[in-house]
């Protein structure tokens, strides 16, 4: 058996992670999919049954929650997110 010491910090060099959710977005169910890496960030929405990159600008605010880490893998069930926190970032 052998031994080590960890002489410096870990770090993270790259991650990946892809969110997926449903939201009741003024009386509309929209089903989102939020993916983010080291990169930078893309974003979906379900329409017609296949996921779109191109969607209507309103729905923005949906990913910047995601983005400012409201709204993320954590997140429950019932909790109520204020498209206003987010217009100014739009």
């Amino acid at each position: 058996m052998s031994k080590f010491k960890l002489i410096d910090d870990v770090s993270v060099v790259y991650y990946a992670e892809t969110i997926q959710g449903k939201v009741d977005f003024d009386g509309e169910i929209i089903e989102f999919r939020y993916y983010e890496d080291s990169n930078g960030a893309k974003n979906w929405i379900l329409l017609d049954g296949k996921w779109q990159l191109e969607f209507d600008e309103k729905y923005e605010s949906i990913f910047l929650a995601c983005g400012s880490i409201q709204l993320s893998k954590d997140s429950k069930a019932g909790e109520v997110f204020d498209t206003d926190d987010y217009d100014d970032e739009i």
